[in-house]
């Protein structure tokens, strides 16, 4: 097996779609070998295996991961917990992790890694403290996140904004128009751009949510 992470890079430094033919031939090909295409990057992921015009249009089936169940991190975050404290941790504490990364893993991982090397002899007992330890880090990472969203046009950041508040549906309609000072046509287009560049993700019964819960968490802070 051929694993390839954050696959969607090729396609940004390749000069042309040369080496894009030449992974095709040799997966089509191979006859004991099989390739796994992984990447964090969905636009630019569908646009290589979903664009006629592309190599690898059609090559492999398609399998979009979603997060991490709930139960799954549970499991494993209990067992550290015993491992390092010899106690498990209370279930305020662990919804707290959730609630605060949205089990994004990157972000779960950070923050348990923070909390296991602040509290070395005993687990946190209370939910606050894991509040404060990720406060810690998104005050280390409002400069960082301001340079990211300075890429992005007013109308863009002011969306982004309003979807961190929760307004996730009627984000064309009148009355969003008229906050804006904007036209429709305008909106619907910086929210087009905003899921082309994975800010924000469209899911069904729910709505606009954004991906990343550190952005997401600054925008709050500051609106």
């Amino acid at each position: 097996v051929f694993f390839i992470d954050e696959f969607q890079e090729v396609s940004v430094v390749a000069a042309s779609k040369g080496i894009e033919g030449a992974i095709r031939s040799v997966a089509q090909e191979s006859e004991y070998l099989s390739f796994i295409f992984s990447g964090s990057s969905r636009h630019l992921l569908g646009q290589m295996f979903e664009d006629r015009s592309r190599p690898l249009y059609k090559l492999c089936d398609k399998m979009a991961l979603e997060r991490i169940e709930r139960i799954d991190y549970i499991r494993y975050i209990q067992h550290c917990a015993k491992k390092t404290w010899r106690a498990e941790l209370g279930d305020a504490v662990i919804e707290q992790f959730f609630m605060l990364t949205e089990r994004h893993p990157y972000y779960l991982n950070l923050l348990c890694g923070r909390v296991w090397q602040h509290f070395e002899t005993k687990p946190p007992s209370l939910a606050r403290q894991v509040q404060l330890i990720w406060q810690g880090y998104l005050e280390e990472s409002k400069s960082e996140v301001a340079r990211e969203l300075s890429n992005l046009t007013d109308l863009q950041v002011k969306l982004l904004m309003a979807i961190a508040r929760g307004e996730q549906s009627k984000l064309i309609g009148k009355a969003v128009v008229l906050n804006f000072n904007v036209t429709q046509p305008a909106t619907s287009k910086a929210l087009a751009q905003l899921e082309q560049k994975d800010y924000i993700v469209k899911e069904p019964g729910v709505g606009v949510t954004l991906i990343d819960p550190l952005i997401k968490a600054i925008l709050i802070a500051v609106s």
